[in-house]
């Protein structure tokens, strides 16, 4: 099934290995976090304000989990979202299903990562804002 996770290898920071091909750029800003959302008890906002980002993209490993947690912190916060639907996934495709459309253009906007360009240039970016 597509964007189903296997549930005898979860994916956690202590998989070996795990981020050795997303090496940090030279003073690339780093936020560690404690917690299911990006969000909380973290300064990814102040970075991302200082930075002037209107609009975040979430991906990662388990939908339910971390990618909705952030998703909803960044919309809380007045972000712009959009949450790309093939660079997550959960245990099940029927709840990958279910997460995806639970908000889907409410909270969050879903593509692809084959679309995320389109969605990342206007109408999309500068008339679409998250309240």
């Amino acid at each position: 099934d597509d964007y189903v996770l296997n549930p005898e290898k979860p994916c956690t920071s202590v998989t070996p290995d795990a981020a050795s091909f997303a090496k940090e750029l030279e003073g690339e800003p780093i936020v560690f976090k404690p917690t299911f959302d990006g969000f909380l008890n973290t300064d990814l906002d102040e970075v991302l304000r200082k930075n002037e980002v209107e609009h975040v993209v979430v991906c990662g490993c388990i939908t339910s989990a971390c990618v909705m947690m952030t998703t909803y912190g960044a919309f809380a916060r007045g972000y712009r979202v959009t949450l790309v639907e093939d660079a997550c996934a959960d245990r099940s495709a029927d709840r990958q299903a279910a997460l995806l459309s639970l908000y889907s253009d409410y909270v969050f906007r879903v593509a692809s990562s084959q679309d995320l360009d389109k969605v990342l240039l206007p109408p999309y970016c500068s008339s679409q804002v998250a309240s």
